[in-house]
């Protein structure tokens, strides 16, 4: 749905909004489909409070005259920083600079610029490796997907689990391969629009050694 006006009382305080429902309009040059108006659905929600929300897109601009560096496609070069994983190191290393964790999108070497929709042709490419040195433990992580989400476990809470197990913070970390975070609302990402009689084929594989 999409807002058209708030509703307010003799006394200036919100009752409601009228809304009117979203569909999906014709399909763009860029493949996307666009976004119109029921003319027919307009209708009103009860509510005592609206929250306003904005949408924004990244201004490069803003970084020239910073430490931060951009790669030469146009994303945050992480090399040196808390976000560096070039070189095997400690997932916990950074827990002062880092208060939840990690819960960032890599961008992996499967990456392609034209299209975030992989096939057959798209390369296998490793990803990820995880050691556990007490235990001598390798997890590789291999994918022909273009981003991976690695994620700490930071914003876990105490949960209990099965057989009296409990879930806290930092219980555990996920290798999450995927396109980028709301690709289909950023113009800037790669399309995930998957087109009639298009190929889809995803494919992320988990080598453990012993």
């Amino acid at each position: 749905t999409n807002p058209v006006e708030i509703l307010v009382d003799e006394n200036n305080s919100v009752i409601g909004m009228k809304v009117v429902d979203m569909m999906l309009g014709e399909i763009g040059e860029d493949g996307r489909r666009s976004v119109i108006e029921n003319p027919k659905s307009l209708h009103e929600v009860k509510c005592d409070m609206v929250v306003m929300a904005l949408g924004t897109s990244p201004n490069h601009g803003a970084l020239k005259n910073s430490k931060i560096k951009l790669t030469d496609r146009g994303l945050i070069d992480v090399k040196n920083t808390e976000y560096d994983f070039l070189q095997p190191k400690k997932v916990g290393t950074h827990t002062d600079k880092l208060e939840y964790g990690y819960d960032t999108c890599y961008v992996t070497a499967a990456y392609n610029p034209e299209t975030a929709i992989p096939t057959k042709d798209t390369p296998l490419v490793k990803v990820a490796q995880l050691t556990d040195s007490q235990a001598n433990k390798k997890m590789t992580v291999f994918s022909n997907a273009e981003g991976m989400q690695l994620y700490t476990s930071g914003y876990v809470k105490f949960t209990l689990g099965k057989n009296g197990a409990t879930y806290t913070p930092f219980c555990g970390i996920c290798f999450e391969t995927q396109n980028f975070p709301d690709s289909p609302n950023r113009p800037e990402f790669p399309s995930t629009i998957l087109k009639p009689n298009q190929e889809y084929n995803s494919i992320t594989e988990f080598h453990f050694e012993f």
